[in-house]
Formats: structure tokens, C-alpha cells, sequence
């Protein structure tokens, strides 16, 4: 008799440290107490062991919109949503997320694991004339950049109401020339109407040698924001200053904030149309 008492009392001992199912469970599945001495195996610690996963997730970046709006195409849904921000370090980041939703219930919030990224690269020849913006060069410096760069060099069509803008060979031709004069001091600058300086450079050694050379004002480039996309044209104005009988020059580029606007515009615009979903703009993109 106390053998079987044992028995009994050794079986529900062994019992009760089982895994039990509490009665309340949740409506999305079973939950277990689990006794010291067992572990519990999830279906997501599972899934490793299956041919495929369960459901997709996961992200990809983009540096091209054109592979950004392929790449959602290829698995966008009704649910598919499509947010774009601002920030200091990039002027455009755009997240899609393809499970935003749970199918056919707009009221219920996915598991919004399963993104597309799009940073745009910054194009080399922004980053190139970015950096040299407002930096004052030699006469030979400059020379250099301006060769360096000479595909850049936009001629925008002539306009009558509008002095006309150097071309290439003309920025160049006139950075060869402040090189030669390197030598020399500056005597006098002044206006034309064609919207240029002449600048006299005087022989240290005979005032009476006078070179005149015109300096454009302003020119302009053609420059792509982003890598891969389209070129936009900025307007800089040429600045010189004489520096210890020596001419020093530099140029400003105008606002080119409102082009890289332009830019981010753009390719928000491309997005939409091929993808056929609105973009919103939030402060911050959720992880």
C-alpha cells in the first residue's frame, strides 16, 4: 500500500514539473509555464529548419532611385507604405515598408520588418566643387581645378537681356592667363558691360607694361547632385582680391541649397511615378 501511495505521489511529482498550459492563453497562440529543467522551443526558434522562412523580412539599401522603385515593384502590396525624410547628414533617405499593415485589415499594425532602403550616394562632381567652394586659390591652383574640371563647365544659351556666360575653353584660357601674369601686381579693375572686369597687371620693374585680360563675372556648371542622376546647372560668381601684389581667386557658388531641393524633388517624384505609391514625409524614420 505505501509502494503504491509512492507510485502515486512520485507520478504527480513528475507531472507537475511538466510543461503546463495555463488556461487564459492568448489568442494568437498557447502559452506554457515552464518548470526548471525543461526549455521551450518558439516557432521562430524553429523556422531555421525549414526549406524557406515563414514570411519575408528583413532590409536592403539602395544608392539609385531606379533600383529603389525595381526593387519595391518586385514586392510591393496594398499594405506597401513609402515615407521619405530630411536630415543633416543626408538630404533625402527614403524607407519603404512592404508589411505595414496585416493584409486586408488596415486597422491592425504589421510586423513592419520587411523594408527597402534608399540613400542616394553623393555624386563626385557636387562633392568636388562643394569643397572648393569660397576657398581662395593661386592663380596656378585655380588653373589646375579649372582644368581638372573643364567637362564641368556649362554655356547656358544666350540670352539678349543677359551678358553671355565663358565656356570651357574660356575659363580655362583665362585660368592659363592669371598664371602667367603670377608674377605681376594688379594695377586697376574695372566693369564692362558685358558683365566682366578687365584687370591690368603691371611689371614690377616697367609700370608702363600693362596686360589687360577680361574676367568673367560669373560662370556657370552642370552637376549632378546625386550619383547617377541627372545634372543640374549652378551659377558662381568668379572673386579675386590682390594679396600682396599677387591675385588670388575664388568663386561662390549661389545657393546651391535650392538645387540640391530641386535634386531631392526629383527624385521623390521618379519614386512615386514608378512605384504609383505617394511618398509622406515624417521627422523620423522608425527603425
Amino acid at each position: 500500500m505505501n509502494e503504491l501511495k509512492e507510485n502515486i505521489a512520485q507520478t504527480i511529482f513528475e507531472q507537475a514539473r511538466q510543461p503546463q498550459e495555463l488556461s487564459h492563453s492568448m489568442e494568437s497562440g498557447k502559452l506554457f509555464a515552464v518548470p526548471d529543467g525543461w526549455s521551450l522551443e518558439t516557432d521562430a526558434e524553429l523556422e531555421k529548419f525549414q526549406p524557406v522562412p515563414s514570411r519575408k523580412k528583413g532590409n536592403i539599401t539602395f544608392t539609385t532611385s531606379e533600383s529603389f522603385v525595381e526593387y519595391v515593384n518586385l514586392h510591393k502590396t496594398d499594405e506597401t507604405r513609402i515615407y521619405a525624410v530630411s536630415t543633416e547628414s543626408n538630404p533625402l533617405i527614403v524607407k519603404a515598408v512592404f508589411n505595414e499593415n496585416e493584409p486586408g485589415i488596415a486597422t491592425l499594425p504589421g510586423w513592419r520588418d520587411f523594408t527597402a532602403t534608399f540613400i542616394p550616394k553623393t555624386a563626385l562632381e557636387w562633392s568636388t566643387w562643394m569643397k572648393s567652394n569660397r576657398s581662395v586659390m593661386s592663380q596656378f591652383d585655380f588653373a589646375v581645378f579649372i582644368e581638372e574640371n573643364l567637362k564641368d563647365i556649362y554655356q547656358p544659351k544666350e540670352e539678349s537681356d543677359q551678358p553671355a556666360l565663358p565656356d570651357g575653353s574660356s575659363m580655362l584660357a583665362m585660368a592659363l592667363k592669371f598664371e602667367v601674369n603670377s608674377e605681376k601686381r594688379m594695377k586697376s579693375s574695372v566693369r564692362l558691360q558685358s558683365g566682366g572686369s578687365n584687370i591690368d597687371f603691371v611689371d614690377t620693374d616697367d609700370a608702363a607694361t600693362v596686360e589687360r585680360m577680361n574676367v568673367f563675372d560669373k560662370f556657370a556648371i552642370g552637376i549632378p547632385v546625386f550619383w547617377k542622376a541627372s545634372g543640374y546647372v549652378l551659377t558662381a560668381r568668379l572673386r579675386y582680391r590682390n594679396q600682396q601684389g599677387k591675385l588670388m581667386l575664388w568663386y561662390e557658388l549661389i545657393r546651391p541649397d535650392l538645387t540640391v531641393d530641386d535634386a531631392v524633388t526629383d527624385a521623390l517624384a521618379l519614386i512615386e511615378k514608378g512605384t504609383e505609391i505617394k511618398a509622406m514625409h515624417v521627422s523620423e524614420l522608425s527603425r
